[in-house]
């Protein structure tokens, strides 16, 4: 009868401590990790891992230059509009890099050409970004004012991969010695959806001024 209980209880004990992993879990001990959610791919909208593996640029700009210097059209509108399109891929929760081609459209001219861009994640919603580039191209009658190629770089920051505000440096390499060495321009940027809504509302504006505009 005795051997009997000891059998019994012993099957008991095996039941109670099978179904937890490696065995009894001392007290104090801390349980195993619980496994994260599956990283997501590609997405529009800018996230750090593990909700994107890599994601896309889209930041519609609008900028002022804060050093003096006039234009072609010797005004001296300090204002202009940019667009960056590209693609980033995250190397880790951190860290982020990528490229992306842009156009910029001032008093000065209209140039385009491409960056490399980096980005380290503050949070799960705020980027610093880091880029530098070559302007390559430029508008034909304004090369005057902006030979190409030339150095632009910029740093900044983005929250929630929607607005943002950047400072930004251009090389101006003109061929008589018009303008400054160097504009710096400071700005917003509206990325992802607001991007996309920005440049529609932007395009929109353009259209409606060109049919309204008189000639005379």
């Amino acid at each position: 009868m005795v051997q009997r209980s000891i059998h019994l209880a012993s099957i008991l004990f095996a039941a109670l401590i099978l179904p937890l992993p490696g065995g009894v879990c001392v007290a104090g001990e801390d349980e195993e990790p619980k496994a994260t959610a599956a990283t997501r791919g590609f997405t529009f909208r800018p996230h750090p891992l593990p909700n994107a593996r890599s994601f896309a640029v889209f930041d519609l700009g609008l900028s002022y230059r804060l050093n003096k210097g006039k234009g072609y059209y010797s005004t001296d509108s300090r204002v202009g509009v940019s667009l960056d399109l590209g693609y980033m891929r995250n190397l880790s929760p951190e860290n982020a890099v990528g490229v992306s081609v842009f156009g910029l459209s001032d008093e000065r001219s209209g140039r385009g050409g491409v960056r490399a861009r980096y980005r380290r994640w503050l949070t799960p919603a705020v980027g610093a970004d880091a880029t530098a580039g070559i302007a390559l191209a430029n508008s034909g009658e304004d090369a005057y004012y902006s030979q190409a190629p030339r150095f632009v770089g910029s740093v900044g920051v983005q929250a929630g991969g929607l607005v943002g505000a950047t400072l930004e440096a251009e090389q101006i390499r003109s061929s008589g010695g018009a303008g400054s060495v160097w504009d710096w321009r400071i700005g917003g940027r509206l990325g992802s959806g607001a991007g996309v809504a920005g440049t529609i509302l932007l395009i929109g504006a353009l259209a409606v001024f060109i049919a309204t505009y008189s000639y005379d």
